[in-house]
């Protein structure tokens, strides 16, 4: 298992002060009407996790993203596989 903050990194998220973690380590992702931001944290049942939130706007409509990922996963690949399967469900609302 690899830490899915570390394999964002390695998929071109990039380190961003601004955005408040608790583990002070903050990533953001822009490309497009895409603005993603990804910070360590507990969810609400005390359960580490990358918490993933922006926006996503098009000419049309303006969304707020947010969603978890797990601290955790089996490889880059999975990582991936979970941004975008999570990212797919915005772009069908």
């Amino acid at each position: 298992m690899v830490r899915t903050f570390d394999q964002l990194q390695a998929l071109g998220w990039k380190s961003d002060s601004r955005v408040n973690s608790e583990s002070s380590r903050a990533l953001a992702f822009g490309i497009g009407g895409l603005d993603l931001t990804a910070s360590e944290c507990l969810n609400m049942q005390a359960v580490p996790i990358v918490l993933v939130s922006g926006t996503f706007q098009t000419s049309r409509s303006l969304t707020h993203v947010q969603f978890e990922l797990p601290q955790m996963v089996a490889s880059r690949q999975e990582a991936a596989e979970l941004l975008t399967k999570e990212l797919i469900t915005y772009n069908q609302k």
